[in-house]
């Protein structure tokens, strides 16, 4: 697993939470999360954890068949929700988290 963030201080303190943890299973990098992390792709789920004003379309190419994108969205003004995003043949349809 990977956790991706663009601030070197929250990059440091996830690596120090998640080893005080025992948590050794979790990668933490420092880079873009909309940019994903093509490198390591394809993923099953991705869960982003800040809000977006839209989806960011290379993260939909890093999902493998039948995987999920969750993320929160602002859809008026300062209010967000959070969606879930399926392939259905070619396009992309929103379903409920589970």
């Amino acid at each position: 697993m990977w956790t991706v963030d663009v601030d070197q201080d929250l990059v440091n303190g996830a690596e120090e939470n998640l080893a005080a943890a025992g948590t050794s299973n979790v990668t933490v990098v420092l880079a873009d999360g909309a940019a994903g992390l093509p490198d390591h792709a394809p993923f099953d789920r991705i869960q982003f954890t800040v809000g977006a004003g839209d989806v960011p379309v290379k993260v939909l190419g890093q999902l493998a068949p039948g995987g999920r994108l969750v993320i929160p969205m602002r859809i008026r003004g300062s209010v967000s929700r959070s969606f879930a995003f399926e392939r259905d043949g070619d396009t992309w349809k929103t379903v409920w988290p589970t």
